[in-house]
Formats: C-alpha cells, structure tokens, sequence
C-alpha cells in the first residue's frame, strides 16, 4: 500500500501534533481495513473532507487489488493450468537456430534468451520455418563472401525488426504479400 506524501504532509502541520497523528492513522487504518474514520476535532473532520475523493480512490484500487485485480478475460493470459497459445503452435527455435548456424557456418545456441526472444516476435507476427529459411538463405547468399557483412550473420541481425524487409528480398510471402496493392 501506497500512501501519498501530500496525504501526510498535511496532518503533520497541525499545531497539535496528537490530532495530526490520529488523523494519519485514520487515513491508514481506512485504507488497509475500510473502517469509518471518526474525527474527534473540527480540523480532522475538515481535513477528511478534502483528502476523502483521493482515500476512496485509493480504497478502491486496494480492493481491486485483493480480488485479483483486471477480470481474467481482460488480460490476456491464459488461466492456471491451460496450454499457453503458443504451445499449440511451437515455436522451433533449435531448427530455426540449427538453419543458420548450418547456412552460416555458426555456433549460436537456440537457448539464448535474446535469440529467442528475437524469434518468438517474428514467430507472433505470423512468420514460420520457410520464411526464416529464406532470409537465412537470401542472406548468406548476400553476405557470405564480403568479409564485412559475414559478421552480421547472426540472429540479432537477421531476425530483429528488418526481417519482413530481407524475407521481401529473397521474394518472401511476408505479411502483406498477396493483397491487391503487392504488384503496383
């Protein structure tokens, strides 16, 4: 739980230091427990008033909070116990990984965590094994005699955010492929 400065500062200024100190833990105890606050003075009556909109805001996203937040069909994620999205549809990062590396004459493991994460954006984009094959593929081609460029035979390059661009290249489908505007 939060408390916001400007919720303290204020009883704390409070010539009698007592009535301050009952008034913050009136404000506390409602926000942890829900329980009335009961102002002895006209000062804390006045200053629950004011700070009254921000604790029930406050009260609310605590309570929001204690039954598990969003609504579970509003995030997104999968409930305890239910496949991931992604296990239906496989993500093969050691075929993908084991495609360059034999195209590229490389070593990268498939369990890095940035290579992997590299490929599941390209794989939730809708790309698959053909389409890594071909950039793969149109890139050695490319690159593989410059000694410059042999150096950016590697997943952070060929499967960062250019990839749609080089599958385009190596005559791809890529996402757009296929509509009416593909051969203006």
């Amino acid at each position: 739980m939060q408390v916001l400065d400007s919720l303290i500062d204020g009883p704390l200024q409070l010539s009698n230091a007592r009535e301050g100190d009952e008034l913050i833990g009136m404000m506390v105890r409602y926000l942890r427990t829900g329980s009335e606050p009961s102002p002895r003075t006209d000062a804390q009556r006045m200053a629950l008033a004011m700070v009254r909109p921000v604790l029930d805001k406050s009260r609310a996203r605590i309570e929001a909070g204690s039954s598990g937040g969003s609504r579970r069909g509003r995030t997104g994620r999968p409930e305890q116990g239910e496949p991931p999205e992604e296990a239906a549809d496989e993500v093969p990062y050691a075929e993908i990984v084991a495609a360059l590396n034999g195209a590229a004459g490389t070593a990268f493991r498939p369990t890095s965590e940035k290579t992997r994460r590299l490929v599941r954006a390209r794989w939730a984009e809708g790309f698959r094994m053909a389409d890594f094959e071909a950039v793969i593929a149109e890139k050695c081609a490319q690159w593989r005699g410059d000694e410059k460029m042999s150096r950016y035979m590697r997943p952070e390059t060929l499967f960062g955010t250019k990839f749609e661009g080089y599958l385009q290249e190596a005559g791809g489908r890529g996402k757009g492929a296929g509509d009416a505007y593909s051969e203006l």
